[in-house]
């Protein structure tokens, strides 16, 4: 007995030392120029571009790890588009012995920084593909109205129908445009990217940065290739210099679409949320993406498109719908409404002379009941097809445009006074203007010019009425101070 004692551990023991020279054989072979090289090639086969690793390290028993990536493509814009300072792969070991099955259980990437140039392919691409078909159990999304996604209502503002939908385009060519890579077809309960950055130019002088970016996600090929996860961004610079904080989201990707049902994060003081749709009908990829913007301080956002001295101040509630084809995200379409909550205008060209001639010094710091626009985006033109600005004695109405794409603008607007500011007004000077119904007096005038030194001529619409009123009271005096029927 103790005979096959000593037996069973002699031969355990050569078990344990042939195992552990086949181990030590493998991670020679394994760690060898030749072996890595070879590996390094199938993967660049596989990935489609060229993949160089500075260090690689591999362990029999759990993975590899890579540092000092990077990967290059002549057919990418910049030609290297993607570096990480580290990649590190896990395996299931005793499934991938015994059932000869690689099950990946952790998959992290460390600072990896992704840059890539789609300006040309933005400029060729047509702004609005026909829209997405909608699955049968849901409603169609392309073309909802925008006030289903309408966040509450300012205080004291008008209610006001929801804008129409911007008109489609007449069909355009197929958009030649490379979609967005599939899930893989693995099992992956973890993938980690931690602090990566990603800078996306859209066109000339205009680019997406995202910085501090972490993913948490896993994915699943059974039945069908499905992932899911969180994503969360320190920063996120999108065109128009608008600098979004504290990004966090969450989305399912599928081979024919990508979903973002839930994204938060802080803009100008307020707070943003959206949800986007990315699909591929007929091979084209497209968006459709619904924002709503809360309390928003119009002063900072002002300040990042780079307007200077805007007269009206408060806090910005905001709901849109953009749709457009993904290579041509930088010139979308849409459709959306604006309000102004807590408003005020303060020191706004023509209210000042106004309050100087009625001695109001309240017109240097006006606070309104409503304040709220309606408008519809084509590419780089924004149509404002309802303005309406209100306080207790005036209002100021009207219509416009801004073009994004030259910095211009034209607003056609027109001043309401109430018939206490109107008959506080010289005798004479409002003779000749549009009256309503209620008594209200009309003075129409117009804002143009680029949009951070806009023109207007309510000023001088000011001044022309007043010296018409003065003119006609000196001819009347000079008029009654003549002889009548040939007197002396």
């Amino acid at each position: 007995m103790r005979r096959f004692g000593f037996k069973t551990l002699a031969v355990f023991l050569a078990f344990v030392a042939v195992l552990g020279g086949l181990f030590g054989i493998a991670h020679s072979y394994l760690n060898s120029h030749d072996f890595q090289a070879r590996l390094i090639e199938e993967v660049s086969r596989k990935l489609g571009c060229d993949v160089r690793v500075g260090r690689m390290k591999i362990r029999l028993h759990r993975g590899l790890d890579w540092v000092d990536i990077e990967a290059s493509s002549p057919l990418v814009r910049p030609e290297t588009f993607m570096k990480a300072e580290r990649l590190r792969l896990r395996y299931d070991f005793f499934q991938a012995l015994f059932l000869g099955k690689v099950v990946l259980t952790e998959v992290r990437i460390s600072r990896p920084r992704i840059t890539l140039d789609l300006s040309e392919t933005a400029e060729a691409a047509s702004p609005w593909p026909p829209p997405p078909p909608s699955a049968p159990s849901e409603p169609a999304a392309p073309r909802l109205p925008v006030a289903e996604a309408h966040p509450e209502k300012a205080a004291g503002a008008s209610e006001a129908p929801s804008p129409a939908p911007p008109p489609s385009a007449s069909p355009s060519p197929p958009i030649s445009a490379a979609p967005w890579p599939p899930p893989p077809h693995v099992n992956l309960k973890s993938l980690m990217i931690e602090d990566g950055a990603c800078d996306i130019v859209l066109v000339p002088a205009e680019k997406i940065e995202c910085g501090g970016l972490q993913v948490r996600a896993g994915f699943s090929e059974d039945p069908e290739a499905t992932g899911a996860g969180v994503i969360n961004a320190a920063t996120l610079q999108l065109p128009k210099n608008l600098l979004l904080r504290s990004v966090r989201g969450q989305f399912l990707w599928r081979a024919e679409s990508v979903a973002v049902p839930s994204l938060t994060a802080q803009l100008c003081g307020g707070n943003a949320e959206a949800t986007l749709r990315l699909e591929k009908p007929r091979g084209v990829p497209v968006f459709d993406l619904t924002v709503v913007f809360k309390d928003l301080s119009l002063s900072e956002l002002a300040r990042a498109a780079g307007a200077r001295d805007l007269p009206l101040v408060g806090k910005l509630q905001a709901q849109a719908r953009f749709q457009g084809a993904l290579a041509s995200v930088a010139t979308p379409n849409g459709l959306g409404q604006v309000k102004v909550r807590d408003a005020r205008l303060f020191r706004a060209p023509g209210l000042s002379q106004l309050g100087g001639l009625l001695n109001r010094q309240d017109f240097y710091d006006l606070p309104l009941t409503a304040c709220e626009t309606d408008f519809t985006l084509q590419a780089n033109r924004l149509e404002l097809s309802r303005i309406q600005v209100t306080a207790a004695e005036l209002d100021l109405t009207g219509d416009g445009w801004l073009d994004f794409a030259t910095h211009t603008e034209e607003l056609r607007l027109k001043l309401g006074l109430a018939p206490s500011l109107a008959g506080a007004l010289p005798a004479g000077m409002l003779d000749g203007l549009p009256r309503r119904a209620s008594g209200w007096v009309e003075i129409p005038f117009k804002v143009w010019g680029p949009m951070d030194r806009p023109q207007n001529d309510l000023v001088a619409r000011f001044a022309a009425i007043q010296m018409r009123a003065i003119g006609g009271t000196i001819f009347d005096r000079i008029f009654r101070s003549m002889p009548k029927n040939g007197a002396p």
